[in-house]
């Protein structure tokens, strides 16, 4: 999945970070709380080879009661976007 600078941006807004990594052919894409020290990212999806869009890999930092909320799947950028504003509002 490509992230727009579009979306970038949507994350900013809502003090958050969107970092992609790819490693093996894999890509990981892991959301920050933007300005802080922590060392570890909220939470973090990963493509699949098999189907397209986003899917869960793990929580970090993200309480366990929201990160239930949260989709195991993102099937593509808009919906990438709904789950940043979702996590924004969710560490306020």
């Amino acid at each position: 999945m490509n992230i727009t600078k579009t979306t970038h941006n949507y994350a900013n807004k809502r003090n958050l970070e969107v970092l992609v990594d790819e490693q093996d052919g894999i890509s990981t894409l892991s959301i920050w709380e933007a300005d802080e020290d922590e060392c570890e990212w909220l939470v973090s999806y990963e493509t699949s080879e098999i189907q397209e869009g986003l899917f869960f890999k793990n929580n970090v930092l993200f309480s366990a009661e929201l990160s239930e909320e949260l989709p195991r799947w993102i099937k593509d950028e808009k919906h990438l976007r709904q789950v940043l504003d979702f996590i924004g509002k969710g560490i306020k």
